[in-house]
């Protein structure tokens, strides 16, 4: 019978700290890879279409989201345009949510001065 693919992860973790260690290290990286994945997919978007959205090519799109290439800032913030997302990256996760959602935590993250 085969293994789920994260219980398999979570008990290779458990017994191999070299594992662990480089799961750990490449933890930011696979969480913007599936946050690319997410919002791409609540977009209704292929990676062709994402692709050509962003004015790169399909395969660009497929190592962002294998986490192969890490996209560049230039990237993120036209993604962010194209698609009217807002990024949150904080010490412990990486994610794309609405803008209204940062507008409105905005305040209480970067106070603007009276």
């Amino acid at each position: 019978m085969a293994v789920p693919h994260r219980d398999y992860v979570a008990e290779r973790e458990r017994r191999d700290p070299a594992f662990r260690a480089a799961r750990e290290r490449n933890r930011r990286a696979a969480e913007l890879a599936e946050a690319i994945i997410g919002v791409r997919l609540a977009a209704g978007l292929t990676q062709a279409e994402l692709a050509e959205l962003l004015g790169t090519t399909q395969s660009a799109v497929a190592r962002w989201e294998n986490g192969t290439v890490l996209p560049s800032m230039a990237t993120v913030l036209k993604l962010l345009d194209v698609l009217d997302v807002g990024f949150q990256a904080t010490r412990r996760t990486v994610a794309f949510v609405p803008p209204q959602e940062i507008e409105a935590r905005a305040p209480q993250v970067c106070p603007l001065p009276r």
